[in-house]
């Protein structure tokens, strides 16, 4: 079974792990803490982008911003289609927590 941030923080032992490693018992500096690698990916994006600005074409380092610079882009598509899709299931899981219980399947044929 996978909890979620959200039920983890709701167990004492977990929430005294979160206060001992990070001093701070608040549930929002962890979600915060989970976010920072992917808030970074636009980070670096736009630090490559300028790199890439600011060096002149025949430097010796040039192609090689440029292809970091695509790779980083790569990534964020990618990140981003990912975030999309666990977005996606997690509507798809919530519409699916409504309708349990409220419709049952027979197993006789009504014809």
């Amino acid at each position: 079974m996978t909890l979620t941030v959200d039920e983890c923080m709701k167990l004492e032992s977990f929430r005294k792990f979160i206060k001992d490693s990070f001093g701070v018992p608040d549930p929002l500096l962890l979600t915060s803490l989970l976010i920072t690698p992917i808030q970074r990916i636009p980070r670096y994006q736009l630090l490559l982008e300028q790199m890439k600005k600011k060096t002149w074409p025949k430097h010796r380092d040039y192609e090689q911003i440029c292809r970091s610079h695509e790779k980083m882009m790569e990534t964020a598509d990618y990140v981003n289609e990912k975030a999309k899709e666990a977005e996606n299931i997690a509507k798809v899981i919530e519409i699916e927590r409504t309708l349990v219980g409220k419709f049952s399947v027979s197993t006789t044929c009504g014809c």
